[in-house]
């Protein structure tokens, strides 16, 4: 195995990861084309794999350049391994995540996301409140913006929400979601 990932740092796995996503650029194109030939199918699909590929061939040519100079890519790491952020950075980031993700539907995304992104900011050195306050108070609201008319309605007769009777939802009626203290917190407005 150390053979293996002694090749493929470097060079030889930045080539080999740019080849996978011009195959994969190349097979989205194609079974987009193969599913709908049509140009309203290919307007937004066509353009973004031409500039994919156009951005791949450039990053390729960049490594060729590289490894044949004899450079190496990978930069020497500038955090000292004996640090507390290098030894339980990762466990504090994956351990705030799923807090991110418990704590989401019971304060909401759009008090929970701003806090998220706070602390985030600080475990990864961000010491100045004024740039921390302002960055997650713009980037948290702006990072629910797009989904904002995509919401399930459960008094809808959705079908794979709601019984027959949308009225009446019971908290056993909704699987995808956790279980939670309130039962009723999503239904505010129940007959």
């Amino acid at each position: 195995m150390s053979r293996l990932t002694r090749h493929l740092t470097g060079g030889a796995g930045h080539i080999a990861l740019l080849s996978l996503f011009a195959v994969f650029a190349i097979w989205y194109a194609a079974d987009a084309w193969s599913a709908q030939p049509k140009v309203q199918n290919m307007l937004l699909i066509g353009p973004a794999a031409a500039v994919s590929l156009a951005l791949i061939v450039v990053l390729a040519v960049a490594e060729v350049r590289r490894i044949a100079r004899g450079t190496d890519a990978a930069p020497k790491p500038e955090m000292p391994q004996n640090t507390f952020a290098a030894k339980y950075g990762t466990p504090i980031a994956a351990a705030l995540l799923g807090v991110y993700v418990l704590l989401m539907p019971i304060v909401g995304f759009d008090v929970a996301t701003p806090i998220y992104i706070a602390v985030s900011m600080v475990l990864q050195g961000a010491r100045d409140w004024r740039i921390i306050l302002a960055f997650s108070l713009v980037a948290g609201p702006a990072a629910g913006l797009g989904d904002r008319g995509n919401a399930v309605d459960p008094h809808s007769h959705a079908g794979a929400l709601t019984n027959a009777r949308p009225c009446r939802l019971q908290r056993r009626d909704v699987r995808f979601l956790p279980p939670i203290p309130s039962p009723g917190w999503w239904c505010r407005s129940a007959c």
